[in-house]
């Protein structure tokens, strides 16, 4: 498997993400405690945000 290592960066598409849910789903991003992502190669591009509570 070929793996895309160009711009733009996977931190890019996060910080976005995360800037974007600022006062929308949480107050502010520093209460994200878990982040997992990949980055492939497809033929139309797209994103998936998946949102988890956790109990503390």
């Amino acid at each position: 498997m070929i793996l895309p290592t160009t711009k733009p960066d996977m931190s890019n598409y996060i910080k976005s993400i995360e800037d974007a849910l600022n006062g929308v789903l949480w107050h502010d991003d520093n209460a994200t405690v878990d982040i997992h992502g990949k980055k492939r190669y497809a033929e139309t591009g797209y994103l998936t945000v998946e949102i988890k509570q956790i109990e503390v």
